[in-house]
């Protein structure tokens, strides 16, 4: 009788111990990070040819990441509001910065430069984007921009980024990409 007792009790402490073990186990990976910043993404903003590329590089932590990019089909600023900026021939490789604030979701600044060469290279202006990336599958990210716009008079100490505090000559209402992780691709077989 005492054996079985015996028998008993320890059979419900190891059943108790391992459900224990295995509800916080399964607790603690439901708030692990799952999504990392780091990769090569294509991001495209939906119903409209604006697509951009970029590569995140994280740091040693896996929360932040540097940011730099590429813009091949950029917004038309000069044709939605003529005359508001200078006009350019070409623009700078965007380069900024990604701190995930949650699991799923990271907040990000990048800056870009849009250059004239008449009569020689030089900035016109310069246009900051800021928001919130959501990753919503592996792979996918939601991302929402606010983008500004700002002449070369707002960089008053010449360091490529617009002064703390200066307010920009045009701010666009916020805009949404969907922004896809490029993985291999299997190799065609002619």
């Amino acid at each position: 009788m005492i054996k079985r007792r015996n028998l008993l009790i320890g059979t419900l402490t190891t059943l108790g111990a391992a459900t224990l073990v295995l509800t916080q186990t399964a607790g603690t990976q439901r708030h692990q990070q799952s999504f990392k910043l780091e990769g090569a993404w294509i991001a495209k903003v939906p119903g409209t040819p604006l697509q951009w590329t970029y590569v995140l590089t994280p740091d040693s932590s896996g929360r932040r990441a540097s940011l730099f990019g590429t813009l091949e089909i950029g917004v038309d600023v000069q044709g939605a509001v003529p005359g508001l900026l200078p006009d350019n021939d070409s623009n700078t490789s965007f380069a900024g910065e990604v701190v995930m604030t949650g699991p799923d979701t990271a907040v990000f600044t990048a800056v870009a430069h849009s250059l004239n060469s008449i009569p020689s290279k030089h900035v016109v202006f310069s246009w900051v984007t800021s928001g919130e990336m959501r990753f919503v599958a592996p792979g996918k990210v939601e991302s929402t921009h606010h983008i500004s716009y700002y002449l070369p008079e707002a960089d008053a100490d010449g360091d490529g980024i617009p002064d703390e505090g200066v307010t920009p000559l045009l701010c666009l209402p916020p805009t949404t990409s969907l922004d896809t992780r490029v993985g291999l691709i299997a190799p065609c077989t002619p």
